[in-house]
């Protein structure tokens, strides 16, 4: 994916493709998370070279806090060092696995999506948000008539937030474009972690702006130089 050509926000959010750019852009504005600027980095294997041409970016110097949301898939704990590797080959690194933030300039956050422990992705995360609903209990159920047929699914979450989205009265497959609709309820406990993440980047601590050194002043009296 293209890097912008001007980054105006001191709070960045790089995110693992569109529909993930559309549902978080919905959840801050829920969320009273203002003044962030949201990008779709592409995917896992384009974040390197997205990143290294983001730190060259207009407007990068100003950036304060930078947040990167990505999907675990089969393992946070891999996703999370895949991460560090990633930020640290383009100069930016976060502290640790567990404590996964720096102080620097900027502030580097990483969030690995469900919930930073799982394995999965986005709809992982949404299935928690709707799992108890009717109709996600129908979608369970073709899932599991599926596999009464021997049909192997192999992205199950995926899977069944689609047919949970055949529900809805304007069918979409994108969860993107559910969430504009408001097909998911941004204060469902479900996302508390993430919610937190996206509160706290904009609230992230920031290296300190560098030292103003003043001339200093002589006997002859205040702005005079020696």
């Amino acid at each position: 994916m293209a890097s912008p050509r001007e980054l105006k926000s001191s709070t960045q959010l790089l995110v693992e493709g569109i529909n993930p750019k559309r549902v978080f852009r919905v959840f801050c504005e829920s969320w009273g998370v203002s003044d962030v600027e949201i990008h779709d980095f592409g995917n896992n294997e384009n974040l390197r070279p997205y990143l290294e041409t983001f730190a060259r970016t207009d407007g990068f110097r100003r950036v304060r806090n930078l947040g990167i949301i990505r999907d675990a898939e089969t393992s946070a704990k891999s996703a999370l060092e895949s991460g560090q590797n990633t930020l640290r080959s383009v100069g930016l690194s976060y502290r640790s696995l567990r404590e996964n933030s720096t102080p620097g300039n900027p502030f580097v956050s990483v969030f690995v999506l469900p919930n930073g422990m799982d394995q999965g992705n986005l709809e992982s995360l949404l299935w928690r948000s709707i799992e108890d609903t009717s109709e996600a209990r129908c979608a369970n159920e073709f899932l599991g008539c599926l596999d009464l047929g021997d049909i192997r699914v192999t992205r199950r979450d995926k899977a069944r937030i689609q047919a949970y989205l055949a529900s809805k009265s304007k069918p979409h497959g994108s969860v993107g474009v559910a969430a504009e609709r408001g097909n998911w309820d941004a204060e469902h406990d479900a996302f508390a972690e993430i919610r937190r993440f996206l509160t706290n980047l904009q609230g992230a601590p920031s290296a300190p702006e560098p030292a103003r050194i003043e001339p200093e002043e002589d006997s002859r009296g205040p702005g005079k130089r020696r």
